[in-house]
């Protein structure tokens, strides 16, 4: 539960779809499609794909949204935007120290996309606003230590990865949790990966991240 709230917790800040956190005034409308939905489900990944062993997945969810975005803005412009979400199937998976979740979101139409792209990510300034949507959510038991937009490869087009570091304060010791969140686009998807790791504050999941990006862009809906 604990890893969960933590995933959750920088998963909202940093822009996840239209639905998290958006231009104020941006609506979102479900209009359920049976194929696109299946397609968003097929492109999770297996157990067998995440790197080491020991995995075990959670319950498939859907999260269709219907109806106005966050009014969380970061000072950013309004807007009168519609988006039409087709589909959406996310999944976590745990093993002992580790955690996983990913999740496939269907638009419409590709440039619904690349909107929401440039009212989430867009901004002059991502990091300044996803400290002050995490703040407070954060205790004198759990802090933010450090975030940071990861450098990527030549040729990672639409595509970002976040890293961050937590403490949280338990039992009398204190537990860093490491946490990559990365997000892509692909056609009329966006595709979302969040990791998390707990007991070295220096691991690097950055590769991994971008591993199951680019697994789940390979099988997004046309």
């Amino acid at each position: 539960m604990r890893r969960l709230l933590i995933l959750t917790l920088i998963g909202s800040a940093a822009g996840m779809s239209v639905a998290e956190v958006s231009v104020a005034g941006d609506r979102i409308r479900a209009a359920p499609n049976h194929a696109d939905q299946l397609a968003a489900q097929q492109a999770l990944p297996r157990v067998g794909e995440l790197s080491g062993k020991g995995w075990t997945a959670g319950k498939l969810k859907s999260n269709m949204v219907n109806g106005p975005t966050s009014a969380a803005t970061c000072g950013r412009e309004r807007s009168s935007s519609t988006f039409v979400q087709t589909a959406d199937a996310s999944r976590d998976y745990d093993s002992s120290r580790s955690s996983v979740s990913a999740d496939v979101v269907v638009y419409k139409t590709a440039t619904m996309v690349a909107l929401d792209w440039k009212h989430t990510l867009g901004m002059r300034d991502p990091l300044s606003c996803m400290r002050t949507l995490i703040a407070p959510a954060t205790s004198k038991t759990m802090k933010l230590v450090s975030l940071r937009q990861e450098s990527l490869p030549p040729g990672s087009r639409q595509t970002r990865v976040y890293r961050a570091v937590l403490s949280v304060a338990t039992a009398g010791r204190t537990i860093y949790a490491v946490l990559y969140y990365g997000i892509a686009t692909h056609r009329r998807g966006e595709l979302i990966v969040g990791e998390s790791t707990f007991g070295d504050k220096n691991a690097n999941l950055l590769a991994d991240s971008l591993r199951l990006l680019k697994l789940l862009s390979s099988r997004a809906p046309a």
